[in-house]
């Protein structure tokens, strides 16, 4: 499960954008997080919910 969070976080693009010492930084801290929450500590699978909103604007002339 920890590579697959971490694989869709360090995607996201201003994490994505980060120089390697950051990102790996960044993955090092999740990677933490995961092991040490009593949510995620040792899950096989969890509930990995994502939201899109979409918007439609019209131009006023």
């Amino acid at each position: 499960m920890s590579p697959v969070i971490t694989d869709r976080f360090l995607s996201i693009s201003f994490i994505a954008a980060l120089p390697a010492a950051e990102k790996a930084k960044v993955a090092g801290q999740l990677q933490t997080l995961i092991a040490s929450h009593p949510a995620l500590r040792g899950q096989e699978t969890i509930a990995f919910p994502y939201r899109t909103e979409a918007y439609r604007c019209l131009r006023l002339d």
